[in-house]
C-alpha cells in the first residue's frame, strides 16, 4: 500500500513536469510570435 502511494506520488510528479514543460514550450512559442509580429511592422 505504501508503495502503490509512492509510486503514484511519482507519475503525478512526471505528468506536472510534463504539464510544467508544454507551458513552457506554449510561452515560448508565443513569445516567439509576439516578437515576429513586431517584426513584421
Amino acid at each position: 500500500m505504501i508503495i502503490r502511494f509512492i509510486g503514484e506520488q511519482k507519475r503525478d510528479h512526471q505528468e506536472m513536469t510534463r504539464q510544467y514543460r508544454l507551458n513552457i514550450h506554449l510561452s515560448q512559442r508565443e513569445n516567439n510570435d509576439d516578437s515576429q509580429t513586431t517584426r513584421d511592422f
